[in-house]
């Protein structure tokens, strides 16, 4: 199983979070990819915090391209 599941599994989310999240991360596998790369460097609290960004409306109306630098920014900062 994808690390990304396994947080999305163990951390402090919601019921609807964890079920909102899976079903993105189902349908943009890319996306997925990219977090696993640095997802194992952040704390518990900073990946909740990206993780719920990944869940506002402007993820979903923005291009591929533009929302996976995004959530890259976010998790860097």
């Amino acid at each position: 199983m994808s690390i990304v599941y396994d947080a999305i599994a163990g951390l402090d989310l919601t019921p609807d979070e964890k079920s909102d999240l899976r079903a993105y991360f189902v349908n943009n596998s890319d996306k997925r990819k990219e977090l696993e790369l640095f997802i194992s460097g952040c704390s518990d609290d900073e990946v909740v915090s990206c993780l719920r960004k990944v869940l506002r409306p402007e993820f979903a109306t923005v291009g591929p391209v533009a929302a996976s630098s995004q959530m890259t920014e976010d998790l860097v900062l």
